[in-house]
């Protein structure tokens, strides 16, 4: 790497971020450092997971372009001399993608079902969120703002960068067989977990901006908006008490009460989006302590833990059911 930028620019830095590394890394990381004058080492006393290494790394980037790339020689950091021709005026964020995954068959399906399934749910428009080789302009990160400390921080970014209205370029790029270590990511835990990282913390906001998206189109409130969704709803068989004493085409009031049940409630992005259209939650239930912690602090009431062990008819009626994560 550090030949390969010598030949490019004579500003440059090369950071490592040591994620609580449990092996030998850290003393070849302290023998490299004496050797290289641009490289500096960053290390972290417990792991903070991908995402956490990642914002760590941002956050200490002094240049005014950053490339980031993973540690286990499955890309070919030379070709960054394939991105820098890219990074254009009009260009913030010059993006690879793999000519072809070289991993496992199973790495490969659950990738590409990785893949799709973000795409679609957060309308991103880059070929492959999952490529850790880009180049940004750090002034990206003076407009976003990173939370996730999983292997989602890939998609938080690429989400936000693309909803601040910054501008990608895309370049193919190699990927190799993993030299050295195993993924930490595409595991069915980790996988589990991803899942209702994004279901607690983004869907909530991809569900308004959807809302917003389709009052703007239909030019009306977005309360006009959802109460004609749950008609539609209503209508379609999906019997609701909120509609029982409301003719089929008569309009809906300006305000509208319902009844609402949030379950696998997280720390509440639910509630908050349904409490904000006239919404009452009647009865909540999350099984995880922290979750329910957090819950607590910020709405003054301890959810019910498992849903499963809580008999059916000690749930109050109510007109919606919002679930956080199956």
């Amino acid at each position: 790497m550090d030949l390969t930028l010598r030949e490019l620019t004579d500003d440059y830095e090369i950071l490592v971020i040591d994620d609580g590394s449990t092996d030998h890394s850290r003393k070849i990381l302290e023998e490299l450092d004496a050797k290289y004058d641009r490289l500096r080492v960053i290390l972290h006393e417990r792991n903070k997971g991908y995402g956490g290494a990642l914002r760590t790394g941002f956050a200490s980037a002094s240049k005014e372009w950053v490339f980031y790339t993973d540690g286990d020689f499955q890309y070919d950091v030379t070709e960054i001399t394939k991105l820098i021709p890219e990074m254009k005026k009009d260009v913030d964020v010059v993006n690879g993608y793999k000519i072809s995954r070289s991993d496992p068959i199973h790495r490969r399906f659950i990738g590409r079902l990785y893949h799709w399934v973000m795409k679609g749910l957060f309308s991103l428009k880059i070929r492959d969120v999952d490529c850790d080789f880009r180049l940004i302009r750090r002034s990206v990160f003076d407009r976003i703002h990173l939370k996730h400390d999983s292997g989602v921080i890939c998609v938080e970014m690429v989400k936000k960068i693309q909803d601040a209205g910054f501008h990608f370029a895309e370049v193919p790029v190699h990927h190799f067989f993993r030299s050295y270590g195993q993924s930490q990511f595409f595991n069915i835990k980790r996988i589990f977990n991803v899942g209702k990282d994004i279901l607690i913390r983004d869907v909530p906001d991809s569900l308004y901006n959807w809302i917003d998206d389709g009052r703007y189109e239909a030019r009306s409130s977005q309360q006009e908006f959802v109460m004609s969704v749950l008609r539609d709803a209503h209508g379609a068989g999906f019997k609701m008490p909120l509609f029982q004493n409301l003719n089929e085409d008569s309009s809906p009031p300006e305000f509208v009460p319902f009844r609402f049940i949030d379950l696998f409630a997280g720390i509440g992005g639910f509630r908050l989006a349904l409490s904000n259209l006239g919404g009452d939650c009647v009865y909540t239930s999350e099984w995880d302590k922290y979750a329910q912690k957090s819950y607590a602090s910020w709405f003054g009431e301890m959810p019910a833990g498992d849903i499963t062990k809580v008999p059916p008819a000690s749930i109050p009626d109510h007109d919606i059911l919002a679930a956080g994560f199956p």
